[in-house]
């Protein structure tokens, strides 16, 4: 059986395809105005203001512990 799929699927033509405008997933954009965060009496950040629309790419660079996911956990 198993030699049977095997060449039933290599006489298919399969074209792999993703359709992603579909998602139902809504686009709103990422926006922060002004946000401070101090924890423990460190700040991570102050007054930081940005926005993220559909179709951005982010790239989010820091040493261990400058609170990146911190960050990206509060929008």
């Amino acid at each position: 059986m198993i030699g049977e799929l095997a060449t039933e699927r290599a006489n298919q033509d399969f074209k792999p395809g993703i359709d992603f405008s579909a998602t139902g997933r809504q686009q709103t954009p990422v926006e922060l105005e002004d946000v401070s965060y101090e924890i423990s009496g460190r700040t991570l950040f102050r007054d930081l203001s940005f926005t993220i629309t559909a179709g951005m790419r982010v790239g989010l660079v820091g040493p261990n512990g400058s609170g990146k996911t911190t960050l990206l956990r509060l929008s």
